[in-house]
């Protein structure tokens, strides 16, 4: 599935080795070279597709009205990483895992 992304997204091809797929050297520790080079394949191609899908469809900024439901994703910093994803709540809570939520709409001026 991530090859077929990859193509449609990117038009880029991955090799990777089919019989690396599913087998039970994944449990093994440590991983294979040819394994963790399978593994940091997927890792980069999915890089590289967020990084692709986000300069199709910018992200916006969450704003008060933004509808609960509407998925978000926390950047490490402005063009940074992502670092967490998650989706907008209903009804917003005013604490969540020990931090106060501003759940008040703002003035109009």
């Amino acid at each position: 599935m991530l090859s077929i992304l990859l193509e449609k997204a990117l038009g880029l091809y991955i090799a990777k080795e089919e019989q690396n797929r599913k087998c039970d050297a994944w449990e093994m520790t440590p991983l294979s070279p040819e394994l963790s080079r399978y593994a940091a394949l997927d890792v980069y191609a999915s890089q590289l597709i967020f990084e692709r899908t986000v300069q199709i469809s910018p992200i916006p900024n969450v704003a008060f009205d933004t509808a609960p439901g509407t998925s978000v994703i926390l950047l490490a910093h402005e063009g940074g990483l992502p670092i967490a994803y998650s989706t907008v709540s209903d009804p917003q809570p005013a604490i969540y895992h020990a931090v106060q939520v501003d759940t008040q709409k703002p003035p109009i001026d």
